[in-house]
């Protein structure tokens, strides 16, 4: 449900950004990651956004990624960066990684981190962001298995995602982190 989805985005995004722009960038990749899971269109996934989007600066960019959809154009790095941007700023990521997401879509994986790459900027955050809509509508299946064998903490990810399939109220432990004690604090 859209609904509970974006209450639920903005609750998290409270904590976790102090920024109006960034509350919504937080909000916008949410539902992005929501209609890629649920495999809507590109051109309809960018109107959703539009919908759900209040800032005239994200809606600018959210209309020229629209454009470029629904046109078919695939316009160069230089110009995705010009246009949408590519920096740390909620408003200069959220957009393009919808972007990227949805037109690398039905590329292999390394297309889009190669484009992402050739952009500048902040690269990582635009890709992680990016990355996760394409996989969202992709699978993990579809990830690159060189890629995937250099994954730092590889097997804690996959038992988190197991137990998140399984729903289990059991975490398993990151091999980075100590555990808490009974009061809180990190075990020696």
């Amino acid at each position: 449900d859209r609904d509970v989805l974006a209450q639920a985005a903005s609750d998290q995004a409270e904590v976790t950004h102090a920024h109006p722009l960034g509350m919504e960038g937080a909000r916008l990749i949410a539902l992005a990651s929501m209609l890629a899971l649920d495999r809507i269109p590109g051109v309809e996934h960018f109107r959703l956004l539009m919908e759900s989007s209040v800032s005239p600066g994200f809606q600018a960019r959210l209309q020229c990624g629209l454009s470029w959809i629904q046109e078919g154009s695939a316009p160069p790095a230089k110009v995705v960066r010009k246009e949408l941007g590519c920096g740390i700023a909620a408003l200069d990521s959220c957009v393009t990684a919808s972007y990227l997401g949805i037109r690398f879509r039905g590329e292999p994986f390394e297309s889009l981190v190669s484009f992402a790459a050739k952009m500048g900027g902040d690269v990582d955050t635009v890709c992680a962001m990016a990355g996760a809509l394409w996989g969202a509508a992709r699978g993990a299946n579809e990830l690159p298995a060189p890629l995937l064998s250099q994954l730092e903490g590889r097997s804690w990810l996959e038992a988190l995602l197991q137990s998140a399939l399984n729903e289990s109220p059991s975490k398993p432990s990151h091999p980075y982190v100590k555990p808490l004690d009974t009061h809180g604090h990190r075990r020696t």
